[in-house]
């Protein structure tokens, strides 16, 4: 996953991460998580043919991404920590 837009003004929640899925074609699942492991978003189902897919509306913050095919091999994956920067507070 790769950290596409920061967030603009303390507070807000228009960071943007991007997932792109390698070495795989097909539907999947994925769910966000904090650096804390709580789940930020629920299930989402997604297939390659949105590849890489963008994940909006997150504060700033730490993230990881975890990745399940839904199609063989069934395999599942967790990204790389990302981190959408935030401006101070005021």
């Amino acid at each position: 996953a790769t950290a596409i837009t920061p967030i603009d003004c303390f507070g807000n929640t228009n960071g943007e991460i991007e997932l792109l899925v390698n070495n795989y074609t097909g539907a999947y699942t994925y769910q966000v998580f904090d650096g804390s492991g709580v789940a930020i978003t629920g299930v989402i189902g997604a297939n390659t043919s949105v590849n890489p897919e963008t994940i909006s509306n997150l504060p700033g913050g730490n993230y990881y991404v975890e990745v399940i095919a839904t199609d063989a091999p069934f395999c599942d994956a967790l990204t790389n920590a990302v981190t959408i920067a935030s401006p101070p507070t005021a």
